[in-house]
């Protein structure tokens, strides 16, 4: 009874051709590299690790990966495979590792540096979606490569790309960098620390608190129409955790509109264990006795 209401894989799966997997591998230095030399210059410029806990934080996040596979039916080819490590009975690849650390440690960065440096909360949207944007294009690359790929009755998968991954997938970088900027004034000390560990927390639960409609239906029989629905539900939920995360930011500014840090690194510099105190550029004179 169980056997017949599990998704199964495809019969045939094919082995991991080589030279599709150098070259998609290769493909994450360019965005990896530019995601590090920017956590060390805004980590320099700022005067905090934040940048550069962030950009970790992405990589530790690939743990959950396993459990999203499982529950969202994804799969990753073993034959010929550069594997890094296995649970839950599915191997993760090498260049998984490199993905994470650029998509949910570079991109959430990047979003934290905008909103420091004065991004509306209305062009949060606009981070969403060039996020989803950006995660189209970097997979389907490697579905077409059969690097990896989705199973089961995917809902919005007019590729082999199902649109709500996208989604589900945008809504990380965005919490996460709004979680940041909102604790920005928490993040201090050896505080800052708690940083490496808001991108995998927040990337949990994103996939968790949005995903579950479509988890709850695709590892079923229902029709397609019970499975599209949970689609929906699914961007919706997608959307309304955008729109949270817009209304924290501006809760944010209306409670400390001139808080440092909001608009510009100037006031940025802080004590962490990465960084000493920077000496003010004012000093005081003595008074003239004239």
């Amino acid at each position: 009874m169980l056997g017949e209401i599990i998704p199964h894989l495809p019969a045939r799966i094919p082995a991991v051709n080589p030279t599709l997997q150098w070259l998609f591998t290769l493909g994450q230095v360019p965005p990896l590299v530019v995601a590090v030399v920017l956590a060390v210059r805004w980590s320099k410029e700022h005067g905090t690790a934040i940048p550069l806990l962030i950009l970790a934080g992405g990589l530790l996040a690939m743990f959950n990966e396993p459990i999203v596979d499982h529950n969202g039916l994804v799969w990753f080819p073993t034959q010929g495979q550069w594997t890094l490590y296995t649970t839950f009975g599915i191997s993760q690849p090498i260049w998984l590792a490199m993905a994470y650390l650029w998509f949910f440690g570079g991109q959430p960065m990047i979003i934290w540096r905008y909103l420091e440096r004065g991004l509306s909360a209305r062009s949060l949207w606009k981070a969403f979606g060039a996020v989803v944007l950006v995660d189209i294009v970097l997979e389907h690359p490697g579905l077409y490569a059969n690097l990896f790929l989705y199973y089961g009755h995917q809902p919005f998968k007019f590729t082999r790309f199902p649109l709500w991954w996208g989604m589900v997938n945008a809504t990380t970088p965005i919490v996460a960098a709004t979680l940041v900027h909102v604790l920005r004034s928490e993040l201090r000390g050896r505080r800052v620390l708690g940083v490496l560990l808001i991108v995998p927390i927040v990337q949990a639960a994103t996939n968790a608190g949005t995903a579950f409609p479509v988890w709850n239906t695709i590892n079923t029989r229902l029709p397609w129409p019970v499975v599209w629905g949970a689609g929906l539900v699914t961007v919706g939920l997608c959307l309304y955790v955008v729109r949270l995360c817009s209304l924290a930011v501006e809760w944010r500014r209306s409670q400390a509109p001139e808080e440092p840090g909001a608009t510009g690194p100037a006031a940025d510099q802080e004590a962490t264990p990465w960084s000493a105190p920077t000496p003010s550029l004012t000093t005081s004179r003595p008074k003239s006795g004239r």
